[in-house]
């Protein structure tokens, strides 16, 4: 294996950082598309839910829908909905309010 000089291994990091940057970026961008859609679902299911007669069991299966959404976009510090999504350098999901 060939060794790499200063310039090709500081050439080497930055490519790499900028490489990670990119992901990171892409991750986030990915998870803010995510949350936005969920977020929409979960407001649209509580409407129908509470200003429609439904027979009880979707009422039921309107609840679970709403408590699985909602476990996947509330912040796991205050336990509201996020709306503006924070990420962790480890990748933990929170809110910035």
């Amino acid at each position: 294996m060939e060794r790499l000089t200063k310039p090709q291994l500081i050439n080497k990091c930055r490519q790499t950082a900028r490489a990670r940057a990119f992901a990171w970026a892409k991750y986030y961008e990915e998870c803010e598309m995510n949350l936005d859609a969920d977020r929409k679902k979960y407001h649209t299911i509580v409407k129908v839910r509470d200003e429609t007669e439904l027979p009880p069991h979707l009422i039921d299966e309107f609840m679970e829908m709403t408590s699985a959404l909602r476990k996947k976009i509330e912040c796991p510090i205050c336990l509201e909905i996020i709306d503006e999504l924070k990420i962790t350098s480890c990748g933990h999901k929170y809110c910035a309010g």
